[in-house]
């Protein structure tokens, strides 16, 4: 071979039956080629010695990077996002009008980072300076506002300033360096930054901003149920790990390191929470998590419309060969993964002798007020302040059932609807509201309006097309966890009711496993505000439809009321002969005839375990969803009356059917179906927590929601259940360490 040249095309070859890979950049002027085939190995080999600096990866794999030296720059065009054609008619460089390339090649600088180089104006290369590390920067604008660097997909597809994902990240040269990009491999790249310049780096949140004060028992009541998760996760990133290099033979000096400031990291297919190590497209930072590259990469009928193109030209569309690694974690690089799994299984061996019995003493059940109903699927404690509830309270959580706490302490004067209106009338004027009876979500509703009709059913909006009234409420709301600054009195009085204050507190519980998260990254997890008019005497429509949730729940109904116009009792005496048809046990409804004052919501709740054959029977009985890869439960489309519920006892899936009173708060395990109906107006107060027992019950359900994630951008993992699992674990051995170390 005396001459070597490559015709460069408008795209990315990939030649899958003989497994080589030919990547043209031409925004960035590199040629990439790969193969796993012996075929190409002599001719590879050949090019080896024409050009030395081709680097022989081992033996089964070649992989080859070049700079081209001379070429018109191609301006990315931009293409639809479904079906990859492009906006032009027509993209140069193709065809007769391809160049024979000269073909340097890439270099690499002296901290290990790969560094990609785009030509000057003159189409001439820079040269590597003597020390190329004190020449770079990181990026601290939108790609849209740099010349001649390829756009991030977020600049490309949706070009607003808070999206770009390569700001404080990808490094940009200057000087002799100009032209060139990098991306940061370790967290020194980052304090050097820091250190160096007024620039903004991200931060490092590697640790909580704040120290709580953890007990040995609590910290090993959580590392119990969480080592094992936790273990799980360092070895699924293990093979990961593995796979990937089986996969493009590509090196693990130069993978990215991303400091997360405060925006969780999603992958662009499956729009789930990325923890740490994934691929990525260095020319536009496409990201894929674990799952969806490994199923792209083994699945032959992936959908390919999943993926995005790529905005460099030249690549279209990404392949898995072509993608490189980035992670979050510094001490969970790839290389160091073993080391530090060794590392924790000493830790994990040396507290054996706790851990075997969760740290729980065998110790017999206190004196609390309680009871047990629907067959003891049901636990009522009616002393709300005892601190001995816990122990009947983890007794009963831990085989995922729920949990009712009567007669909570809250302040009605801050849960009247007259205070609503009286504290938020300087504030927004129009909110989205939701018909639970249609579905049908109503926007811009005026302020007052809604609260006109929770007090007086004749002042209620109508829906036009069937003439009957709207029953309407206001979904968790307020949103962006901003009730603590619009209603910080209602929210204090809220977290001095909770009950169990341990579990749900989000700064500082101990088994609240989300407040081990720092503070930068915590997810909103509420109290939110659930406000809505009654259903009664509507017992087929609910105010909120069947579903489940990633978290375990906790909500408190705060307030119930009759709206103007109704007969109290005429109403109250409907309630109980409803109720009587509803499949309520004798207890229950004693309790209701007693209490018909408090009486507030009709509550179904099924076990986690019953999912699966719950939606079997839902789609036997309902059919199909009207979409594609639908589901009966995660859809929120179905109310299970007390017709369908009686039928769901006979083919062995047994509702837990209860009432909730004024003050009662309970407790909703993750994963566990449930809906709910108004009797009466309520205000309730929802806050989203993840126990030790309830985390893996939440992994569960997030591999469910992975499959639906991509149709519906509300069931993604919002509370990144992967960091808190990592987080909580290392705080648990941090401790119980430091509790050894000063016994010793």
């Amino acid at each position: 071979m005396n001459n070597i040249s490559l015709l460069l095309f408008d795209r990315t070859i990939y030649k899958r039956a003989f497994a080589v890979s030919i990547g043209i950049d031409k925004a960035n002027l590199v040629v990439n080629l790969q193969t796993t085939s012996p075929i190409f190995f002599s001719f590879l080999r050949e090019l080896k010695h024409k050009f030395p600096f081709a680097n022989e990866i081992n033996s089964t794999c070649f992989f080859i990077s070049f700079e081209i030296v001379s070429s018109d720059m191609a301006t990315p065009v931009k293409r639809n996002r479904r079906n990859g054609q492009q906006d032009q008619d027509s993209v140069p460089g193709s065809g007769e009008e391809s160049q024979n390339l000269e073909l340097e090649p890439i270099s690499q600088s002296e901290g290990g980072e790969v560094t990609e180089e785009v030509a000057n104006s003159n189409g001439q290369q820079n040269e590597q300076p003597t020390d190329p590390d004190d020449e770079y920067e990181f990026q601290s604008k939108v790609c849209t506002e740099i010349s001649n660097m390829p756009l991030c997909v977020e600049c490309f597809y949706y070009p607003k300033p808070v999206l770009c994902r390569f700001i404080y990240f990808r490094q940009l040269g200057y000087g002799s360096q100009e032209g060139r990009y990098r991306f940061p491999t370790n967290k020194s790249c980052y304090d050097k930054a820091k250190a160096s310049s007024e620039q903004p780096v991200r931060p490092n949140t590697e640790t909580p901003t704040e120290s709580r004060q953890l007990t040995q028992e609590q910290c090993v009541y959580t590392l119990f149920h969480t080592q094992h998760l936790f273990w799980d996760v360092l070895k699924a990133e293990q093979r990961f790990r593995n796979e990937f290099r089986k996969a493009t033979c590509k090196s693990e000096s130069d993978i990215a390191l991303k400091m997360l400031e405060s925006d969780r990291e999603l992958c662009d297919v499956c729009w789930m929470s990325i923890f740490n190590i994934h691929a990525f497209c260095r020319r536009c930072g496409f990201s894929v998590c674990m799952q969806c590259y490994s199923k792209h990469l083994n699945d032959n009928q992936y959908d390919e419309y999943k993926w995005y193109d790529c905005t460099d030209i030249n690549r279209v569309s990404h392949n898995p060969a072509a993608m490189d690694l980035c992670h979050f974690h510094e001490e969970l690089h790839p290389s160091k993964l073993k080391e530090t799994m060794k590392k924790l299984d000493g830790k994990f061996a040396k507290f054996s002798g706790v851990l075997m019995n969760g740290g729980r003493k065998k110790r017999r059940l206190p004196n609390v007020k309680h009871f047990y109903t629907n067959k003891r699927n049901l636990l009522v404690l009616q002393e709300p302040d005892n601190e001995r509830n816990i122990l009947y309270f983890r007794k009963h959580w831990r085989n995922a059932l729920p949990v009712l706490v009567q007669n909570v302490k809250t302040t009605s004067e801050y849960w009247r609807p007259s205070f609503f209106r009286q504290q938020l009338r300087s504030g927004a004027s129009e909110h989205d509201l939701l018909d639970c009876r249609s579905g049908e979500l109503l926007y811009d509703v005026p302020y007052l309006k809604f609260w006109n009709g929770f007090d007086d059913r004749r002042k209620r909006m109508r829906d036009s097309d069937c003439n009957t009234t709207r029953h309407l409420k206001f979904k968790e709301w307020p949103a962006n966890n901003t009730l603590p600054r619009v209603l910080p009195s209602a929210c204090a009085d809220f977290y001095s009711a909770t009950p169990m204050p341990s579990y749900v507190h989000l700064k500082n519980a101990a088994f609240n496993l989300a407040s081990y998260l720092p503070d930068s990254i915590k997810p909103n997890l509420g109290p939110k505000l659930c406000i809505a008019y009654e259903m009664f005497p509507n017992m087929n429509a609910a105010t909120t439809n069947l579903h489940s949730e990633v978290t375990d729940v906790l909500n408190i109904l705060t307030w119930t009321s009759i709206p103007k116009n109704m007969s109290k009792q005429r109403m109250h005496d409907d309630i109980l002969r409803v109720l009587a048809k509803e499949g309520l046990d004798a207890q229950m409804m004693n309790m209701a005839r007693k209490r018909i004052n408090d009486v507030g919501a009709l509550w179904t709740i099924f076990k986690p375990g019953d999912s699966d054959k719950l939606r079997q029977y839902m789609i036997q009985y309902f059919g199909e969803a009207d979409e594609p890869g639908g589901d009966p439960i995660h859809d929120n489309s179905h109310y299970l009356n007390a017709k369908v519920r009686a039928d769901l006892v006979k083919n062995g899936i047994q509702p837990i059917t209860f009432l909730q009173m004024r003050n009662d708060a309970l407790y909703i395990p993750a994963g566990a179906p449930h809906q709910v109906l108004n009797l009466k107006c309520c205000i309730q107060v929802t806050l989203d927590f993840v126990s030790p027992e309830g985390v893996n019950r939440s992994l569960k359900m997030l591999n469910e929601l992975r499959k639906l994630a991509f149709r519906n951008t509300e069931l993604g993992d919002k509370i990144q259940l992967h960091n808190i699992v990592y987080y909580s674990t290392l705080e648990a051995i941090e401790t119980l360490e430091k509790a050894n170390s000063s016994q010793t």
